[in-house]
């Protein structure tokens, strides 16, 4: 088994007590303790981290209770007895000792399992009713988008009246969910920026869960799960880049919840901020995209703009009780050209010219004039009330996030703004950070000072600890994603203070998130390079 911070896993006897974020994540830590400042002292193997109270929702003191105060007579006899708490429960220090025994051996085979799986090659597998799935995250998140994409599949028949046809019956549609973007760049040969992809030719869908921030795994996934289902509609059908993203981004943007009965609930429609603050500053500028042209253009100029801009004009007209019912008939009949609707084929590839969509689109609308359309549409966005601020930080993050190169100037400006209206706001330090530290300017310091400053207001954050690390070891930055991109041979350029803390800073980073693989396997090669740096040195 090749794990750096293998006694994470196997030493437990000093792993007493355990904590849960305010976020809902679960910690085991060696020790916590309440400040007199109110804050808590988290000890940690590679060291102690203090962290406002805001950030933990509760805190279970266990095993060790050298300085434990008792609450009550009751707890204060059983002290004295010698027992001690674990688990929510009062017991012998055997029987603690063997509860120890038993929580390790549970982690070392969990462990073990998650070593063997981290390869996508030797992923989990399962299948649902329309899906052939495979993860090298875990069994648990294979469990939960396995029911999401089902859930998320009926919710499409239903609103799109998808039936899949007996050929595409007989093969289930695959689903490919990697445990890092590297790892979805390296195994699919996509580029830094990809986050996910529907590849039509080979009938799989694409993408990676973000550790770090769950629902935007969960946004790519089911923006990607829209053009493979939208797929089964008819295969051969290549629709304007304008509806088939619009689409993707109005269902994709959905509410998923539970409801009474466990079921999950999908509801598509959900506001995107940034989004709607870039077309409503387009409004005010006078240079929004024309709606004539928004139906013309080619997927070479789609860029950022033009999708907010796609994005809006769908989303008002399926917010409208009257269009919503109409568009689904538009959209469905570009798929599959009933009679009536003009369409050409390229090789086995189907199409509709814009003009006809255009008169497809008006006549199921039910309407004559498309610059009156515009005007009620760029009505509608102007009018919904958008927080500023939020939105601000929104669109710079997901800049920062995608590595959107070419939003940077823009982003920085959003992100300054920002920082400016809340300067408790971790994620914008982190993004500035990105956006600073790329282009011919990279500034590295103000990167690392920005960085230090997500750390210090998100100390239980892993990932803006291992951006900094990263970042310290001098690697080239490469934006693009949760992390950053160190290849196998790249230089070791910080300082030997810098490296040192970089390999604490990823050590904390693998105890914070003990789930995430490419964590640990990031961690095993800086630690092997930084060996290998040390002596080359002397």
């Amino acid at each position: 088994m090749r794990l750096a911070l293998a006694s994470l896993f196997v030493a437990l006897a000093p792993t007493a007590d355990r904590l849960v974020t305010s976020d809902g994540r679960v910690i085991d830590i060696q020790r916590a303790r309440r400040l007199a400042s109110g804050d808590y002292s988290l000890h940690f193997e590679s060291g102690v981290v203090v962290c406002p109270p805001h950030l933990i929702a509760s805190v279970e003191i266990e095993g060790d209770m050298a300085d434990y105060i008792p609450r009550d007579d009751n707890e204060r006899q059983r002290l004295e007895q010698g027992f001690v708490r674990y688990g929510g429960k009062w017991m012998s220090k055997t029987a603690y000792a063997a509860a120890l025994r038993r929580e390790a051996d549970v982690a070392r085979r969990a462990t073990d399992e998650l070593a063997a799986h981290s390869e996508f090659d030797a992923g989990w597998e399962t299948e649902t009713r329309h899906f052939a799935l495979k993860t090298n995250t875990s069994p648990e998140h294979l469990a939960e988008y396995a029911e999401l994409f089902e859930a998320y599949y009926a919710l499409m028949e239903q609103s799109l009246d998808i039936k899949s046809t007996p050929t595409h019956s007989r093969k289930k549609m695959r689903i490919n969910i990697f445990k890092s973007r590297a790892d979805l760049n390296r195994e699919t040969g996509t580029g830094n920026e990809v986050a996910g992809f529907f590849s039509s030719r080979d009938r799989e869908l694409n993408f990676y869960h973000d550790y770090d921030d769950p629902h935007l795994g969960q946004w790519i996934g089911l923006h990607e799960c829209t053009h493979l289902i939208t797929h089964l509609l008819d295969a051969q059908a290549r629709v304007p880049i304008w509806l088939s993203e619009g689409v993707a981004d109005f269902y994709g943007s959905s509410t998923v919840a539970t409801n009474e009965k466990g079921e999950l609930q999908i509801t598509p429609g959900r506001l995107q901020l940034d989004r709607m603050l870039t077309v409503q500053q387009a409004i005010e500028d006078g240079d929004s995209l024309r709606l004539e042209k928004l139906l013309t253009l080619a997927k070479r100029d789609f860029y950022a703009f033009e999708y907010a801009h796609a994005w809006s004009f769908v989303y008002f007209l399926n917010m409208s009780a009257e269009y919503a019912p109409r568009f689904r008939r538009f959209f469905r009949d570009v798929y599959t050209t009933p009679r009536g609707v003009e369409h050409t084929f390229s090789g086995r590839t189907k199409s509709v010219a814009p003009d006809e969509v255009r008169r497809l689109l008006m006549e199921e609308l039910g309407l004559e004039d498309l610059d009156a359309l515009e005007r009620e549409w760029l009505a509608y966005v102007r009018d919904i009330e958008v927080d500023g601020q939020e939105a601000l930080f929104r669109r710079g993050y997901g800049a920062a996030l995608n590595g959107q190169v070419d939003d940077f100037a823009q982003a920085r400006e959003d992100l300054d703004a920002a920082i400016r209206s809340d300067r408790g706001n971790a994620r914008a330090y982190w993004a500035r950070a990105v956006v600073r530290m790329v282009g011919e300017r990279a500034d590295r310091p103000g990167g690392i000072a920005d960085l230090r400053r997500a750390v210090e207001l998100a100390p239980l954050d892993p990932r803006f600890r291992f951006t900094l690390a990263q970042t310290l070891t001098g690697s080239p930055f490469v934006p693009g994603g949760s992390f950053l991109s160190m290849s196998n041979d790249a230089p070791l350029l910080g300082t030997p203070a810098e490296l040192s803390e970089a390999a604490t800073l990823m050590a904390m980073t693998c105890e914070l998130a003990p789930e995430n693989t490419h964590f640990r396997d990031f961690f095993d090669k800086y630690r092997e390079r930084l060996r290998e740096h040390r002596q080359s040195a002397k």
